[in-house]
């Protein structure tokens, strides 16, 4: 390709990404046909982005690895840096390792590029630590709104948030009829009706849960089981 036709390296990275936008497009429901074909759906992609937040995430991973290159191996174009994209996302996901960045920081990096470069075997040869629920940090320090918070005083709300999961938005967004006691759809067991604070579709956070069910819901919903503990 003549460089007159060549793409700028950050340039190429967003042109790609547009590229890859399917808002609107339910990736849940993509899922439920694959496994009505009987196809594995562990770690499903569709190869495509559904929400804006997963677009805001792989853009700044995308953007950093595309500098890093740049500026580590002089490359300047985004043809130099696809054709080299196995060669340089492994280096680059050895970089993070040696710094002993987190499990689903890692990940994360290494799911961002994959659906960069188009190619799910990226970076295959390349070890990357499992994920352990004790690990997962969801604040780093403590925070201004936290400070003068006694969880003493709060011990049936953490619990209940303790056992279903909710983020602090998700919370917030709760009604009394998002919550039932005896689902009938659930075997009798308690489920709480989540409502998503942007559309990112109906995913399952199974980080978070032990137990967990849900339904496909027109306004970005999920049914949670909540796990034994009383509240």
């Amino acid at each position: 390709m003549s460089r007159s036709h060549s793409k700028s390296l950050i340039r190429g990275v967003i042109e790609r990404l547009d590229s890859l936008m399917r808002i609107g497009v339910s990736r849940a429901e993509a899922k439920r046909v694959a496994q009505e074909r009987g196809e594995s759906t562990f770690a499903f992609t569709t190869g495509f982005i559904h929400s804006y937040k997963t677009r805001q995430v792989y853009q700044e991973h995308s953007i950093r690895f595309a500098k890093w290159a740049r500026d580590t191996f002089g490359v300047k174009q985004f043809e130099e840096l696809e054709v080299r994209a196995d060669e340089l996302a492994s280096a680059y996901l050895h970089k993070y390792l040696a710094e002993r960045k987190s499990a689903d920081t890692l990940q994360t990096i290494r799911a961002a590029l994959r659906l960069l470069f188009r190619d799910r075997r990226l970076m295959k040869r390349v070890k990357l630590p499992e994920r352990k629920r004790e690990n997962i940090t969801r604040s780093r320090g403590p925070k201004a709104h936290d400070r003068h918070f006694q969880p003493a005083n709060w011990s049936e709300l953490l619990n209940f948030l303790d056992a279903t999961g909710l983020r602090r938005d998700e919370a917030k967004m709760l009604k009394a009829g998002d919550i039932c006691e005896h689902d009938p759809k659930y075997d009798g067991q308690t489920t709480v009706t989540v409502r998503k604070a942007h559309a990112m579709g109906n995913e399952v956070r199974r980080d978070r849960l032990r137990s967990l069910t849900k339904e496909e819901k027109p306004c970005h919903t999920e049914h949670r089981t909540a796990t034994h503990r009383s509240f």
